[in-house]
């Protein structure tokens, strides 16, 4: 619901670019915490980063048409789907390496998240006052 709010005011792609990266850095944060305060710390920051579908939604119902958002929608939710069911089978891979290995592997796949986002998202994601700018 923050991110939501923050996304109509500040620009959709701007927001998703900043929860994904924010989010990788806490997921690599909670496998080198060193106490329980800074775990509990770093996995509600990421928590709290990791609203992203809802963006991914609102970004695609902005950019495409009507005839193709049914689609679209139904393609973000079969990623989510296989995120799903992929993310614990390679944390269960991985996890005999150790719980840093874990979180550095979540880490890593955020990061290819942010990266494929900010080269593939349109400018067309831009906050309603920045269009205003533009316009002036």
């Amino acid at each position: 619901m923050v991110l939501g709010a923050l996304s109509d005011s500040l620009g959709k792609r701007r927001i998703l670019l900043v929860s994904l990266f924010s989010s990788s850095v806490f997921l690599l944060a909670c496998g080198l915490a060193v106490s329980l305060w800074q775990l509990l710390l770093f996995r509600a920051l990421h928590g709290f980063f990791s609203g992203t579908v809802c963006i991914c939604q609102a970004i695609v119902a902005d950019v495409t048409g009507p005839q193709e958002r049914v689609g679209k929608m139904a393609m973000i939710m079969a990623a989510y789907g296989v995120g799903v069911v992929l993310g614990p089978g390679l944390a269960g891979f991985v996890a005999p390496l150790g719980v840093l290995a874990v979180c550095a592997t979540a880490s890593v796949c955020t990061l290819i998240n942010f990266l494929l986002a900010a080269w593939q998202l349109p400018a067309s994601c831009l906050s309603q006052t920045d269009i205003d700018m533009k316009v002036r």
